[in-house]
């Protein structure tokens, strides 16, 4: 046991600090309380005026694309998780509160990366330390590499996010608003895998894998240059492909690729409606005012002036758009 100098009623006093706070007196207890109480109820409000939502906190859209294609755009609020602490959200809470992540576990990784150690998995503790060196609290992160491709500096900095985020949350209990930041899932996670009983090792040891044939490699690059295909999955299919592959999982890949780009491209259809509607008539007007003019010629106008609006539809859209255009008015 050891002695604290509590304030009661304006002067300072004694007080022993019992291993149960129950065992403290009435008094000093309740003090204790109505503070805590006080301070959570402005932190509370400072979060909810201090904090913009995307930014530092945000609702993730977890139901996979087979039954919901929208995305963000999704207005069924049962599609969505409760709203996930992001990290700028936790170092705008940990900067006012004076708090600082600190690392205890990331030396040993160091340490075993300088020595030519191999990683396949990682996982980091942070400590939420104050300006006296006092812990509040601490939290867990976890990645393993073949999340990221390989790629060993994001797996580093996902795991520390995730670690820095679960400490916030626990430093002041914040987990009743917010959850843990939730990864946006690429279409290598669609949708859960079905888990296979496990073979016999004799079985598993004389189990021959197939390697990615060429065709396949070449389907694989082809599909991630589809423009419905973001630059940054495309990075990640090429660190997959180095990873050399089988042929059972190329033809994964293929069919899942394959099923986003159709389920984008019907998503894009439905909202670009308004731009199809709109460059019609503008074509309509256009053909009005200037009757002499060849379709040829219209058409040519239209892509000039209209540019942008092009660009956002798909080809099938633009075709509706001419074929309008050459209409008799």
């Amino acid at each position: 046991m050891g002695e604290t100098q509590v304030v009661v009623n304006g002067e300072m006093s004694a007080e022993t600090i019992t291993a149960n706070p129950l065992d403290m007196s009435p008094e000093i207890f309740k003090q204790g309380l109505d503070r805590r109480k006080t301070n959570r109820d402005a932190l509370m409000t400072w979060i909810r005026d201090a904090l913009i939502e995307n930014v530092d906190y945000g609702k993730i859209h977890i139901v996979s694309k087979s039954k919901c294609s929208k995305g963000k755009a999704c207005t069924n609020k049962y599609h969505f998780a409760k709203p996930s602490l992001f990290k700028p959200g936790a170092e705008k809470i940990c900067g006012m509160l004076g708090l600082t992540p600190r690392f205890p576990s990331l030396s040993e990784y160091e340490a075993l990366i300088l020595n030519g150690g191999t990683i396949k998995q990682i996982v980091l503790r942070c400590e939420m330390v104050t300006g006296n060196g006092q812990v509040v609290s601490e939290g867990v992160g976890a990645r393993e590499l073949k999340q990221d491709y390989g790629d060993l500096n994001k797996s580093l900095k996902m795991c520390l996010k995730s670690a820095q985020i679960d400490a916030t949350l626990r430093s002041v209990g914040l987990s009743e608003i917010f959850t843990q930041d939730v990864e946006d899932m690429s279409f290598d996670h669609d949708e859960p895998q079905p888990i296979h009983p496990k073979k016999p090792v004799a079985e598993t040891r004389q189990a021959k894998v197939e390697p990615m044939t060429e065709l396949q490699e070449k389907e694989i690059l082809k599909l991630k240059q589809h423009r419905m295909i973001e630059i940054k999955e495309a990075e990640q299919t090429n660190k997959w492909l180095l990873s050399k592959p089988s042929s059972a999982k190329a033809d994964m890949m293929i069919q899942k690729m394959r099923k986003m780009i159709k389920e984008r491209e019907a998503e894009v259809k439905v909202e670009n409606t308004d731009h199809i509607q709109g460059l019609i008539d503008i074509a309509c007007e256009e053909y009005k005012k200037s009757p002499a003019d060849t379709v040829v010629a219209l058409n040519t106008l239209i892509k000039a002036k209209y540019k942008t609006v092009l660009d956002k539809i798909t080809p099938d859209q633009a075709k509706e758009i001419i074929d309008v255009v050459r209409l008799p008015f």
